[in-house]
């Protein structure tokens, strides 16, 4: 099997993320920023519009130490997107509970005649890109294992004419992959972003993506691009931000790679397409694992992050 690049850090160094830095500042900032009134939820928020992009690089997986990072549900929830899951139920069958509130506490989508029932999410994300903005996740994985890049490769879950069907418009919703020489860089675009609670999982999330399908066609890890237009922290989640800089950042040694289950080797390239696509659709959170992130001494903050549906 082909091997790719590194997509860890040096095992025998410990260094604080470049991410979680820039994390932490952003959060910082926004304190910083004015409170405007959200219109959706109705709540204040301190927003800041088009922050500086995040820039993912191989060596750095993006996941917290002044908080933990869950990134086993972050990486699930990307799973349910590239196979156009529409229930919370299935989502939570990968290893996610994300979508719950969304599919059933949402008082507008509980109200929606396109609801079908207990867990019904719609049409959202993933099953918007695979079905009505394009190209498919399967389109774009075959044209990158072909090495064919047309500047378009881009899998999108924007399409005005199906919010009225689905009980939430995506926030990061647009993914576009491009090949230069051998090596697969990612741009990932949100529209919104909750940066206490969702950015933490977009992160990985962006992350993963294209470690996964660098994994699964044999190219090389360039970068990942997250621009992010509408950042803001909700009011009521100050007094746990506030919490979250004053913890101190870890330094940490962590390695992110997925794993046969079969033999307990690490699988580092799928040979042939079509054993790509079978992957995707039959992994599960099982098949990777965060080596040395379980061992750090995270603390678990005493403010609870609220959640707005």
């Amino acid at each position: 099997m082909q091997n790719i690049s590194p997509t860890t850090t040096n095992a025998n160094i410990l260094q604080i993320g470049k991410t979680e830095q820039q994390y932490v500042q952003l959060l910082k900032d926004l304190l910083d920023a004015p409170l405007v009134r959200n219109e959706r939820t109705g709540t204040a928020c301190h927003t800041i519009i088009n922050p500086q992009s995040f820039t993912y690089t191989a060596d750095d997986f993006p996941a917290l130490t002044i908080r933990r990072s869950y990134w086993k549900s972050a990486v699930a929830e990307m799973l349910g997107y590239i196979r156009g899951y529409t229930s919370a139920k299935d989502f939570r069958e990968l290893g996610t509970k994300t979508w719950d509130a969304n599919a059933n506490q949402n008082p507008a989508w509980l109200a929606n005649p396109h609801r079908a029932g207990v867990d019904d999410m719609g049409l959202v994300y993933g099953a918007v890109g695979n079905s009505f903005t394009g190209l498919s996740f399967t389109d774009i994985m075959r044209a990158i294992h072909a090495r064919q890049d047309n500047r378009g490769l881009i899998w999108s879950f924007w399409n005005p004419d199906v919010f009225d069907k689905g009980c939430l418009r995506p926030c990061m919703y647009s993914h576009q992959f491009s090949i230069v020489n051998g090596t697969l860089y990612l741009t990932s675009t949100q529209r919104s972003c909750d940066v206490p609670l969702g950015l933490t999982f977009n992160m990985i999330q962006c992350w993963f993506l294209l470690y996964l399908v660098c994994t699964l066609t044999g190219l090389k890890f360039g970068h990942a691009r997250h621009n992010i237009v509408n950042a803001h922290i909700y009011e009521n989640q100050v007094d746990a931000v506030r919490e979250m800089i004053a913890n101190p950042l870890l330094p940490r040694s962590i390695k992110f790679q997925h794993v046969d289950r079969m033999t307990g080797r690490v699988r580092m390239g799928v040979e042939d397409v079509d054993s790509a696509l079978l992957f995707l659709n039959s992994c599960d959170v099982n098949d990777f694992e965060l080596l040395g992130y379980d061992t750090l001494d995270i603390p678990v903050l005493k403010n609870k992050i609220p959640f707005s549906v």
